[in-house]
């Protein structure tokens, strides 16, 4: 699998130097049919300043971190339940 990040950053005003930025992690294996994984993104940013662009990195980077508190909060709210019915249903075949 071929784990790669892209981006997308659409100028939204010249004058204003506001963007709208997408990232996305994708698996490119088949160059016909890549898969998004994850996307973050932020509508509405002013990078006119280098502090302002770090703020896009920044925000990025607290979406990405949430997403991943959120995939590993679920995992150990589900722990092994998917194991544990295929276990338990096997056993009720041999009642």
């Amino acid at each position: 699998m071929a784990i790669k990040w892209r981006t997308k950053v659409n100028v939204l005003s010249i004058e204003r130097k506001n963007v709208s930025v997408t990232l996305e992690q994708i698996d490119d294996t088949d160059a016909e049919n890549v898969k998004v994984l994850k996307t973050f993104s932020i509508l509405d940013a002013l990078v006119d300043t280098p502090e302002r662009r770090q703020q896009v990195l920044d925000e990025l980077e607290r979406q990405y971190n949430e997403e991943k508190q959120n995939v590993d909060a679920k995992a150990s709210i589900v722990g092994t339940l998917a194991e544990d019915i295929i276990v338990a249903a096997a056993s009720w075949e041999d009642k």
